[in-house]
């Protein structure tokens, strides 16, 4: 890893220029600073100043291909370079920009930076540790797998389309499915969004297809990171008296399936879990199906795809009460506009047999999970409208708006239990607000990363502090400091996200961002929509 530290004019006078601005320590002292820290973190640095606008863009240029980031104070150039801009910008390397003293507190034309358009961050007033800040702030993307998404502090505004439901799209797709495979015609499913999980749903009903044609001998479907996809389609596998493989992630098959384990225990089906694929063989059949509401709501909505379609009469019951309810409305109301019934009651659902699907053609409505990233930037001085949401939606999700005022109000106490996705942009939002606690949260440690922990880890960057319980989570008030080194986004697009929101406050950057591809690949484009401005380090 080679980094570039370039200083501009009048910074070989270090020690002599201005101490009680610029402190006693000369240049060498500086360059002997930033040689120790990078050896010791493991990097290479080549250190050069000038005091000629010419030569700096020279040297920028020529670490094109020659060093992987630039740190740079341009000194007086800083105010006036075009030319400096125009260079970085035509190299596309990740730079950081630094300045010795707190520019922002002097003259008004030192108010003015040209290269900061280019700059992932901006460090000011840190002295001499300003250029080992930027280093390791730089070491850390480089290092970094994947996407790595800085985000420089502004207010968002404008107006921006939710993207379409995800949860809903799960439910449309799988039903369309089942009614064409029940002799009804084809149906047209729209307002899809190309995000993984979806992709994946779409992949494995295509894998159907193909086994029940009998294009193939036999069954494997690929759910990769999606809970979703595969526990609607388990019931649905254990209809066909055949093997069925389904592959995935290694932290999906470490999910929670024991609802469906037990299920294939009691009735001595065959369920065989490995590290990256799950193999059943059952002859599902009607009848009273027992689980806990309180682990997911998804082993209830995968049973009522499966049930309707058996030669007798089910049912389904709590033995606990059930979380995420909302997400069992809407599984109810995907089936109903595909001419199937089920009864939602007390304690359970009832669920008649020998029915079929009609097909019919559907949209997925916008996405309140999602849309709450974007309502969540109004706290923090946006003015964000967003289009394309039903207020009168059956999504649990849309309560972030009655949350947020609450938040905004202070001293909120706050039972996410049957809204748990929307965790992690509230965790955000009190931290950037005036803290705030929440319970239900139990389930939050067995989504695509441990929530909890994760949201705890990160605001910790920001300087709040965090309290975990078992079912409990509280974010103490406190002043938000922009990270030192880039946030971690846990292979969670829920956690980049949230992050991402509080960034637009703090500036600065989150590893891991890609994961955005899980739900919303666009969710950066909407972010630059509005007016936020970041720039992307892929690896």
């Amino acid at each position: 890893m080679n980094i570039l530290v370039i200083n501009g004019p009048n910074l070989n006078m270090l020690g002599i220029r201005e101490p009680g601005i610029y402190g006693k320590g000369t240049y060498g002292d500086l360059c002997r600073r930033i040689e120790a820290h990078a050896a010791a973190i493991g990097a290479n640095v080549e250190l050069y100043q000038s005091n000629h606008e010419g030569d700096l863009v020279d040297k920028i240029q020529q670490a094109l291909g020659a060093a992987d980031g630039i740190v740079i104070n341009p000194g007086a150039y800083t105010h006036t370079s075009v030319a400096l801009l125009d260079a970085l910008k035509a190299v596309g390397l990740p730079a950081v920009e630094v300045h010795i003293s707190r520019v922002e507190e002097r003259e008004a034309f030192r108010q003015i930076s040209y290269v900061r358009d280019a700059c992932l961050k901006t460090i000011t007033g840190h002295g001499f540790d300003g250029y080992t800040e930027a280093v390791s702030f730089l070491a850390a993307i480089l290092r970094a797998p994947g996407r790595t998404v800085c985000i420089k502090p502004g207010k968002a505004s404008g107006t921006v389309t939710a993207p379409p439901a995800k949860s809903m799209a799960h439910r449309l797709l799988i039903a369309a499915f089942l009614a064409e495979e029940c002799g009804g015609g084809k149906c047209r499913i729209g307002n899809l969004a190309p995000s993984d999980d979806i992709l994946a749903t779409e992949g494995c009903i295509e894998a159907a297809k193909k086994y029940l044609r009998g294009d193939t001998d036999s069954l494997t479907m690929n759910a990769g990171e999606s809970g979703s996809t595969l526990r609607f389609l388990i019931p649905w596998a254990l209809t066909l008296s055949d093997k069925v493989v389904f592959t995935g992630s290694e932290r999906l098959l470490e999910r929670p399936l024991s609802v469906y384990e037990d299920i294939c225990a009691e009735k001595g089906f065959l369920f065989e879990k490995g590290p990256r694929s799950l193999t059943l063989r059952g002859s599902l059949g009607p009848g009273t199906y027992r689980m806990r509401g309180d682990v997911s709501s998804q082993f209830a909505s995968g049973l009522l795809f499966a049930l309707p379609l058996l030669d007798g009469d089910s049912r389904i019951e709590f033995t606990t009460p059930p979380e995420s309810l909302p997400y069992i409305r809407m599984t109810l109301q995907a089936l109903d506009m595909f001419g199937v019934r089920a009864a939602l009651e007390e304690g359970g659902v009832t669920v008649p047999g020998r029915q079929k699907y009609i097909p019919r053609d559907a949209d997925a409505e916008g996405d309140w999970s999602n849309a709450a990233f974007l309502k969540a930037l109004d706290l923090f001085g946006g003015s964000v409208r967003v289009e394309g949401l039903d207020p009168d939606s059956l999504q649990g999700d849309k309560v972030c708006v009655e949350y947020f005022r609450r938040l905004a109000d202070g001293g909120a106490e706050l039972d996410i239990s049957q809204c748990p996705d929307l965790g992690p942009v509230l965790f955000a939002a009190a931290a950037g607000l005036t803290g705030g606690r929440f319970t239900g949260t139990k389930r939050l440690s067995i989504k695509e990363s441990d929530r909890t922990r994760a949201m705890a880890e990160e605001l910790a960057k920001f300087g709040i502090r965090c309290l975990e319980e078992d079912n409990a989570f509280t974010v103490f008030p406190g002043s938000l400091t922009a990270p030192a080194e880039p946030l971690c986004g846990h292979n969670d697009h829920r956690i980049v996200m949230a992050l991402s929101v509080l960034l637009t406050v703090t500036g600065g950057a989150v590893s891991g961002a890609g994961a955005v591809k899980k739900s919303w690949p666009d969710f950066f484009d909407a972010l630059k929509q509005l007016g936020v401005r970041w720039y992307a380090v892929d690896k």
